[in-house]
């Protein structure tokens, strides 16, 4: 992506400060720069870190990389990243503060960019944190944004999972502009959208 891309971990404070819970849609809402409800899953359930990116894209690179000129817009970007292929388990789980409880389908929508990598979008039961379910790929042309709907569930988490870092050279998978919106069980009124990135 060129030399002048500058990385930072990923602050996990918002998520951290909410004991990993919702009260509210709002609690998902979050500004490019701002921490958000949002953390990167640990070992064993993710093996690769998340990291926040800024700066100037190398165009040429980027192209050559991803194959379209369409990049990230902004300062702000989310990488996960291994510089060679890799073992089948490796992954990048984001996983989202704690739903208790959606009365319609969970709506989570993102851009993304992958080279040698895939990117599906999951739930997780607080009650089962090793399965993944209703997961739905992604498709490895992006940017999109892409939109997938996720059942109506209790106490789940959405995770963005990073997954088959396969390439024999390096693998990168870019994420942002990345929303979450439902309409919690107690309000069915609301339906309030949540950004990150």
């Amino acid at each position: 992506m060129g030399d002048k891309i500058q990385t930072v971990p990923y602050d996990n404070t918002a998520f951290d400060s909410n004991n990993g819970q919702t009260t509210s849609p709002q609690d998902l809402s979050c500004s490019s720069s701002s921490p958000c409800c949002w953390k990167n899953a640990q070992p064993p359930y993710s093996t690769v870190d998340w990291v926040r990116g800024s700066g100037k894209i190398d165009a040429k690179k980027f192209k050559k990389n991803f194959g379209t000129t369409e990049q990230p817009a902004g300062d702000n970007f989310l990488i996960a990243s291994m510089d060679k292929g890799s073992e089948d388990s490796n992954k990048a789980e984001l996983q989202s503060c704690l739903i208790k409880c959606s009365s319609g389908n969970v709506q989570v929508s993102l851009k993304h960019w992958t080279k040698g990598t895939k990117i599906r979008v999951c739930q997780v039961a607080q009650s089962n944190p090793t399965q993944l379910m209703a997961c739905q790929d992604l498709p490895d042309s992006g940017p999109g944004p892409d939109t997938v709907d996720l059942p109506p569930a209790d106490n789940v988490y959405i995770v963005v999972d990073a997954y088959n870092f396969a390439d024999k050279t390096n693998n990168v998978a870019i994420v942002q502009d990345l929303t979450a919106s439902y309409t919690p069980c107690q309000s069915r009124h609301l339906n309030r959208k949540s950004t990150i990135a």
